[in-house]
């Protein structure tokens, strides 16, 4: 299903219960609003080890360029800082972090997730000198590690999945979405996603129990 499909059905249940024009929200608004709404069930479902991942996950290839060093940390050490050229856009915050991942081009490098306290204590020693540390800071993915490396894959989950285009410099898995590609959101929780929205958000519009029970027809 599409995020345009979705707003339909949404503007669909307006119209059913006669809400007034002006009250509804704007197309923007509603786009917003259940991208929040989506982010919001992600968090839910996947703090309690529901499986979902291949349905919200994108993935793109970004760029990284060197740096002599980054905010508030001193790293002491014969290394390469790197930065990603383009700014990360909001990921869905999860119980252990950002829903965010890096993985190597060839699969066969290590990278471990650091916190950025973390990183002004990284040395390149005799068991270290081949591993590859990274770390997220002012919308920036850090990387320090012994070598070059110009692109990384992005696997996350975005707060909202059209700003996944700012990274389509070469898209690896899929395509940046627009309104009208599929949603990445699991199509049989649909019903979730609009029954929470008319159950919060919306909540003054139409009565939670009237979406609850229209979905259950």
């Amino acid at each position: 299903m599409t995020l345009n499909e979705i707003i339909y059905r949404i503007k669909e249940t307006f119209t059913r219960y006669n809400v007034n024009d002006d009250s509804k929200p704007s197309d923007s608004l509603l786009i917003n609003q259940t991208n929040s709404g989506r982010a919001t069930l992600i968090r839910r479902d996947l703090d309690q080890n529901i499986n979902m991942n291949q349905y919200i996950f994108q993935s793109y290839k970004i760029e990284f360029e060197k740096v002599d060093s980054f905010e508030d940390c001193d790293i002491n050490s014969d290394c390469f800082i790197l930065r990603s050229v383009e700014e990360i856009p909001q990921a869905v915050r999860l119980k252990d972090g950002e829903a965010i991942f890096i993985y190597a081009m060839d699969t066969s490098t290590p990278l471990t997730r650091i916190s950025f306290d973390r990183a002004n204590y990284i040395s390149y020693q005799r068991y270290t000198k081949n591993q590859y540390y990274w770390f997220t800071r002012n919308n920036r993915i850090y990387i320090i590690g012994p070598k070059f490396i110009q692109f990384l894959k992005l696997r996350m989950i975005f707060t909202n999945p059209l700003d996944a285009k700012v990274l389509c410099c070469e898209c690896v898995e899929n395509k940046c979405l627009t309104p009208d590609d599929a949603y990445p959101f699991p199509d049989d929780m649909v019903d979730q996603l609009e029954a929470y929205l008319f159950s919060t958000i919306y909540k003054n519009l139409i009565p939670s129990n009237t979406i609850n029970d229209n979905n259950a027809k």
